[in-house]
């Protein structure tokens, strides 16, 4: 996590940067996130739009640029679609996806398509909280799918002391060989997976940014290798010790070397961020150094923008590939790390941090203001010229401080998707005249996701009810899911599982508490079920968290936990504990728990209680 806890009040820019946008008129919006940069249309419209009449072809612009296209809409819809590069060609097919999802008509006409900036994308803390390799790879369809083109991902952190005591939590993501014992055991991935995820990454036009973060955010290294850390604590390594460049040195070239690397990209993320300021010396030159190092091995660095907080003589190098994230101002101003030479990729905090069920930065970004006040040239109140060659993007990160507090991989992938659309919208098309938040909302709540990707569980069949092939539902349909089942429940001598996914499950204690485990976490309804009595039993579920009722009667209920912590601070403070579900649907069949007429439906968040 970036920067100290206190309820930041948000500061947005009214101003955006000029942008040029021609012939988009506000009543043929098209059924697609981000909206065109230009849009005819021809009068007449398609029924709908049909994949399997598209046609694609590389052809001369200069215009378009590297990732344009053009698209022609017909009334009987077919598409034609052409542009300069293959990735531009990918772009389209990414555009007749989204139209063919809307299942609605859309206007006939044509289309000139190029993004304003070239970085456009996420930042995913991972080493404070799991995420699978299977979820990765479908988050980032979900990314080429709104045309953003840039995953990165942060390997290794430090879990904030609330939830983890003083001994705090440490992990590191990558399977390691060369210091063995460093690849947490609580979930890592292996070298020849990330591999493989970077260049399926490459293959679609988003680039993966993979982090290791040195030298504070540091206590993995320090756990495998005591010794390593000086007088700042169990997170950060110490800088006057050579043994701790000769660590990160191997470290990084364990994934950087070879004909084949496992970090199979052009850039690589160092971290460098959040070290003490007393030693601003020391600190610039371990920066330059593992800039250097970087390059040695054949890569190019990204960083943390730090450099104002870290004010020293102590020269780091700087030049147009080595590109700097503009976190907060008072770390590196932007104009000052442009003047210095680098190129910045804008990610505010105040605007675009979101730290879930923390209760500090966003839980949930807050898209309505992004639309309408930013776009990566407005950097925390420093607006820089949105056409400078060295301004590259934007991006919005999800931070997972507070490991222990039952955050879910489903909690995390709501964030992640929620903020997508409008990021997407900011970096591909900036400002976009006339087109204004209630429209845009009505039509990014439509886009989904990629197709056959299926990552918040949303119900297949009719009106809202759970497919015969459903894994499980979840909450984003309608805002809300409502499972009810049958249930006889009759002592035993083990627990018994009632539903299982693979990676969730409901669960009938041998005492008769029903509940559900997922993520590490569990939870149990206060009231037991009672034996040897035939039961209705009903589960309601929203990103806040479950409710459970027996034959209309509650029996437990997860929303509005908490736990008494010490804060950053040392002082005591009320956090939230979360125990969200997408319930899972997929029955067990464990002897003697026999579970009868399911039904799994969306439902809205407001509908009345199963407990009332």
């Amino acid at each position: 996590m970036r920067a100290m806890e206190k309820k930041h009040s948000v500061v947005f820019v009214a101003a955006l940067c000029a942008t040029a946008v021609f012939g988009v008129q506000a009543q043929s919006r098209l059924p697609m996130v981000p909206q065109p940069r230009e849009w005819k249309p021809s009068g007449g419209e398609a029924a709908r739009v049909d994949p399997a009449k598209a046609t694609y072809a590389i052809k001369e612009d200069d215009a378009l640029g590297a990732e344009g296209y053009a698209l022609a809409i017909a009334a009987d819809g077919s598409v034609a679609a052409t542009a300069p590069t293959e990735q531009g060609l990918f772009w389209a097919r990414r555009t007749v996806d989204q139209l063919a999802a809307a299942k609605s008509p859309v206007p006939a006409g044509s289309m000139r398509d190029w993004p304003k900036y070239r970085v456009r994308g996420v930042m995913l803390d991972v080493g404070r909280k799991f995420v699978r390799m299977e979820t990765l790879r479908a988050l980032l369809k979900d990314l080429a799918h709104y045309k953003m083109n840039e995953f990165h991902v942060h390997l290794n952190d430090d879990g904030a002391p609330q939830f983890t005591g003083p001994d705090g939590y440490s992990a590191f993501r990558l399977e390691c060989e060369t210091h063995p014992g460093l690849a947490a055991k609580d979930g890592h991935y292996t070298k020849a997976e990330f591999r493989a995820f970077m260049k399926e990454a490459a293959a679609m036009g988003v680039t993966v940014i993979p982090e290791i973060d040195s030298p504070a955010h540091s206590g993995c290294f320090i756990k495998c290798k005591p010794g390593l850390d000086g007088k700042y604590g169990r997170t950060h390594l110490a800088l006057d010790k050579p043994e701790v460049r000769d660590f990160m040195e191997k470290l990084f070239a364990e994934y950087l070397d070879g004909p084949d690397p496992v970090f199979a990209g052009k850039y690589v993320h160092v971290g460098t961020d959040e070290y003490d300021k007393r030693e601003a010396e020391n600190f610039r030159a371990y920066t330059d150094w593992a800039f250097r190092m970087v390059r040695r091995h054949g890569h190019e660095p990204r960083a943390w923008g730090s450099l104002d907080h870290a004010a020293g003589k102590t020269p780091v190098l700087a030049d147009r590939d080595v590109v700097m994230d503009i976190w907060h101002n008072p770390y590196y101003d932007p104009v000052h790390a442009l003047d210095a030479g680098y190129s910045i990729v804008a990610i505010p905090d105040f605007n675009l941090y979101v730290v879930p069920a923390a209760g500090y930065y966003f839980d949930y970004l807050d898209t309505k203001s992004i639309f309408e006040t930013w776009e990566p040239c407005v950097i925390a109140g420093r607006t820089v010229d949105a056409n400078h060659p060295r301004l590259l993007g934007g991006k919005f990160a999800i931070w997972n401080d507070l490991t222990g507090n039952g955050i879910s991989e489903d909690d995390v992938i709501d964030r992640f998707l929620h903020a997508v659309p409008a990021i997407a919208e900011k970096t591909w098309t900036g400002a976009l005249p006339g087109l204004d938040w209630k429209t845009f909302a009505a039509i990014a709540a439509r886009t989904g996701e990629a197709p056959g990707v299926n990552l918040q569980d949303r119900a297949s069949g009719p009106d809202g009810a759970a497919g015969a092939n459903d894994r499980a539902i979840g909450w984003s349909g309608k805002g809300a899911w409502r499972v009810s089942f049958g249930l006889r429940f009759e002592p035993a001598p083990r627990d018994r599982v009632l539903f299982d996914d693979g990676t969730s499950q409901v669960v009938l204690r041998k005492d008769g508490a029903i509940g559900f485990a997922r993520d590490g976490y569990d939870w149990f309804a206060d009231r037991p079920l009672p034996a040897g009595k035939d039961l209705a039993v009903e589960f309601f579920g929203t990103k806040e968290g479950v409710k459970v009722s027996a034959d209309g009667a509650p029996i437990g209920d997860t929303r509005g936990r908490t736990r008494l912590c010490r804060d950053w601070g040392g002082k005591m403070k009320s956090y939230r504990v979360v125990r969200t579900l997408h319930f899972p649907l997929a029955e067990a069949h464990h002897p003697g728990a026999t579970v009868k007429n399911l039904e799994a439906r969306e439902a809205c968040a407001d509908a009345a209680d199963p407990a009332k």
